[in-house]
């Protein structure tokens, strides 16, 4: 499946990899130790913030694994035009992670996947992982824990 938004370039191809319809949003504090993200200690991030309530419900988005491929010149362009263009481009290849409004699409987070560190199973459950979110140009960084409402669904996430 691919898909072409406003905008990417007139050459990006995108790919959705995964979707997942329902995902619960987590705040989850700095690790303690070395161990890895525990659930135990996560609490539901709720629209708008309530700590009021005694067991708010989370946030719930939709989860969309995304690759986008998108022509970039090898070289910088010389005086020959009649060079092959296939021999002076090269795809460039991204992938992210969108935690996107179940009813509008928007953007609610993104997770640039740029290593296996970007995405983490916690250590107490199957149907959880921690995502570290980048917002502003990647100036702004956080970890947020994502639930999978079902075991499959997360298994299918994690491979």
């Amino acid at each position: 499946m691919s898909s072409q938004s406003d905008s990417d370039p007139a050459d990006t191809i995108t790919r959705i990899l995964f979707l997942s319809p329902n995902v619960h949003i987590y705040a989850v504090p700095p690790l303690s130790s070395n161990k890895g993200y525990t659930t135990t200690s996560w609490t539901p991030l709720t629209s708008p913030p309530t700590r009021q309530l005694p067991n708010p419900e989370p946030i719930t988005t939709r989860l969309r694994v995304v690759e986008s491929s998108t022509s970039t010149p090898l070289t910088a362009p010389t005086s020959q035009e009649h060079q092959d263009q296939d021999q002076q481009q090269r795809p460039h290849i991204t992938t992210s992670i969108l935690l996107e409004e179940q009813s509008t699409g928007a953007l609610f987070a993104a997770c640039p996947y740029t290593s296996p560190s970007s995405v983490l199973p916690v250590t107490d459950s199957t149907r959880f992982f921690a995502l570290r979110v980048e917002g502003d140009g990647g100036r702004m960084k956080a970890v947020l824990g994502v639930g999978f409402e079902e075991r499959t669904e997360a298994m299918d996430f994690g491979i």
